[in-house]
């Protein structure tokens, strides 16, 4: 019993400390918090010209890419320096030569038969000649009819003359085409052939390239190309070069990144059903050739999938 009175009377001293300490702890001071007042700069807006940055990117395409057929049927008696893999050519450079024996020979038959068919045109020529002169003097002054006057013998005299002429010329141009030239400035992607094989008509040599320029085709949505201001094509109106924004490409290389500069030349004819974007084509000039004060390598693409030929 004298527990539980004990027990009672030191919860209710402790009850009565608490309230006693609650009552007797000091009210905190409040602090008044003073305006913070920024530092303003007042400037008057003035109009100035501004770059604008949008960036896209897209895969670089060259400008011409053409098969390389041979025309004629030979073997190949020799290959360019610049008819390999990556080399660089000109136009007009010799690129393969084909056996020409054949093609030299027919030439030499074609020019004898041309020989011979102006011989029978000349030959008809006197006969009717002296056909029109036995005429003359025995018909009493009655015009020869067309047998008599050789005529139709001359006509065939002169169709076979024009059909040899015609297979000489034939012949000649088939002995250009055993030289295989480049149709343009150009680069090799790939080659089929070499010394020793045989080839036909049709035969495909190799693949080259174009490397006066490259074209990169560059999406933008809507608002992009809003943004840009390009200006518009008209069938009736040309645009100068000047009017088309400037374009910096960049790519890695060898962990380093490298620099290109190009410009919009042309936009594309219609918007993309699918992406609702349109695309804006720009174009790198002399993308191979060492530009000053760059260490830039060539810029490296591919051509464009076609089906022209060329010999």
């Amino acid at each position: 019993m004298k527990q539980l009175i004990l027990i009672i009377a030191l919860i209710a001293s402790s009850f009565a400390l608490a309230s006693y300490l609650i009552k007797s702890t000091p009210e905190p001071r409040k602090r008044v918090r003073q305006p913070v007042v920024p530092v303003v700069d007042i400037m008057t807006p003035q109009l100035q010209s501004y770059t604008l940055k949008i960036r896209s990117s897209g895969s670089v395409e060259s400008n011409l890419s053409t098969n390389i057929v041979a025309e004629v049927s030979g073997k190949v008696t020799s290959i360019s320096p610049v008819f390999e893999e990556g080399s660089y050519f000109r136009k007009g450079d010799l690129l393969l030569s084909i056996d020409n024996t054949n093609y030299r020979n027919a030439i030499v038959i074609a020019t004898a038969e041309v020989s011979q068919r102006m011989l029978e045109v000349k030959t008809e020529q006197n006969l009717a000649d002296l056909a029109e002169r036995d005429f003359k003097l025995y018909g009493a002054n009655r015009r020869p009819t067309d047998i008599a006057a050789r005529k139709p013998h001359i006509a065939s005299a002169m169709a076979n003359l024009d059909a040899a002429k015609v297979r000489l010329e034939q012949a000649r141009d088939d002995l250009n085409k055993t030289r295989i030239l480049a149709p343009y400035d150009g680069r090799l992607l790939s080659r089929s052939v070499n010394v020793g094989q045989y080839i036909t008509a049709g035969t495909l040599v190799g693949q080259v390239y174009s490397s006066d320029y490259v074209e990169v085709r560059l999406p933008l949505s809507l608002s992009e190309y809003e943004e840009l201001d390009l200006p518009e094509i008209y069938s009736n109106q040309k645009v100068r070069a000047d009017q088309w924004p400037e374009v910096s490409f960049s790519a890695k290389y060898a962990e380093k990144q490298h620099e290109w500069k190009g410009r919009i030349v042309r936009t594309a004819a219609a918007m993309d059903a699918r992406t609702r974007q349109i695309a804006v084509i720009a174009r790198i000039e002399n993308p191979f050739s060492k530009k000053a004060g760059s260490d830039a390598p060539p810029v490296k693409g591919r051509p464009i999938p076609t089906s022209s030929n060329y010999r």
